[in-house]
């Protein structure tokens, strides 16, 4: 892949890409493997060998562009510098009727304006224009003309008062005239242009945390036993307050779902301390973790095995209470680590979802949650703390056949 180098260029391979100079590699390794041996036009090997050059001509030209393509979509979709497209020029007009009775020129009405060079450019009309009974023209300008190709060549064609050439057949338009010249067409922005402005926007940008989730993914740099991070904005530890100004709390797990060491907590406070705005507070706090317990009876659809029903709805409770995804919503990627929403509730019918899904499952005809040992009921339970993950606790699951 291509590089950045040190004069802001961007490093390609010299990959030859020319079939001809293949071609004469091709025949030279020949040459040196059977001595003797000479390129002869309708020989079997000549053949093969023409063939094999061009094909590889081919993909040496596209490996070339790769580097380019890389970058752009790094700099798109990582860095969120997006490369510019191409725009439509435009430009006004006034459109003249044969009487007064009223009318409505259509959106997407074909013109043509005449540029410098004597070429025809298509325009569009831009949405629908009324012109009120009694009156036989549209106001000044009032017409606006879209380009139908965007690009840069869309601007800068006619000038007031030309006359504009109608395509579309409205017998009751007498003549259009041309209010401003063309503007705002740009082309595309080229890969070169791209990477050339990528280069220096990168120089400008400085790792430096911003919203809540940013100290969170940031978190994860301290040290390489933390596995994923959430960050309460506003939460302060010293005195459980909430809506604090300039402040936010972070809190951290391991690949096992346990909350890191003091060592790794105070890891994660110097470090983002060196990347805070000025009296920016950054507090790292420790999660509280708490036994939740479920009771749950299903109804087995018939020809599956009752105990490997139960197996498999004990596997989704816990799947669905585990530490190491507690916190990942369902629209995100499970397998980002940096996932992990603070997420205080244990939500009933988020839970029987789980567990209907299961093969084997009819439905869930009972479901009740507690938290510590306390009494269960068919309700949402309310974590503790201002970073909450559960554990498994007991979990009884009756299977009724069908």
């Amino acid at each position: 892949m291509g590089t950045l180098a040190s004069n802001d260029s961007y490093i390609t391979y010299p990959l030859v890409a020319d079939a001809r100079d293949l071609m004469q590699k091709c025949f030279d390794y020949m040459a040196t493997q059977f001595p003797g041996w000479e390129p002869s036009e309708g020989q079997l090997d000549t053949a093969i060998l023409e063939a094999v050059s061009s094909e590889a001509a081919d993909i040496a030209s596209l490996t070339t562009q790769v580097p380019k393509s890389i970058f752009r979509y790094f700099g798109s979709t990582l860095m969120g510098i997006t490369p510019q497209d191409a725009t439509y020029a435009t430009a006004t007009s006034t459109w003249y009727m044969i009487n007064t009775n009223g009318y409505i020129i259509p959106d997407g009405t074909q013109v043509t304006i005449v540029d410098d060079a004597g070429n025809l450019v298509p325009f569009v009309t831009l949405g629908d224009v009324q012109i009120s009974a009694g009156s036989s023209n549209t106001a000044t300008g009032g017409v606006t003309l879209v380009a139908v190709e965007a690009g840069v060549d869309s601007s800068g064609v006619g000038n007031p008062s030309d006359n504009v050439q109608l395509l579309d057949i409205l017998p009751f338009v007498d003549h259009i005239t041309l209010t401003t010249t063309s503007a705002g067409g740009l082309d595309a922005e080229s890969d070169d242009d791209y990477l050339t402005r990528l280069s220096v926007e990168l120089q400008l940008i400085a790792p430096r945390p911003i919203m809540a989730r940013d100290f969170a993914i940031m978190a994860r740099n301290a040290d390489p036993v933390i596995q994923r991070a959430t960050c309460i904005d506003g939460y302060n530890t010293a005195d459980s307050t909430s809506n604090n100004q300039r402040m936010v709390t972070v809190v951290a797990l391991d690949s096992t779902g346990a909350g890191v060491s003091s060592g790794v907590r105070t890891e994660i406070q110097n470090y983002l301390a060196g990347y805070r705005e000025v009296n920016f507070v950054v507090n790292v706090g420790t999660p509280t973790f708490t036994n939740v317990d479920v009771t749950t009876n299903v109804l087995m659809v018939k020809g599956y095995s009752l105990n490997d029903v139960q197996y498999r709805v004990q596997t989704a409770i816990q799947n669905f209470l585990a530490p190491t995804t507690w916190g990942i919503d369902p629209s995100d990627d499970p397998n980002d680590p940096i996932s992990w929403n603070n997420t205080t509730v244990v939500s009933y019918l988020e839970l029987a979802a789980a567990i209907s899904s299961v093969p084997g499952v009819a439905y869930v005809i009972s479901l009740a949650i507690g938290l510590a040992g306390g009494a269960q009921s068919s309700a949402d339970k309310t974590l503790t703390g201002y970073a909450p993950v559960p554990h498994v606790g007991t979990v009884v699951v009756n299977v009724s056949l069908s």
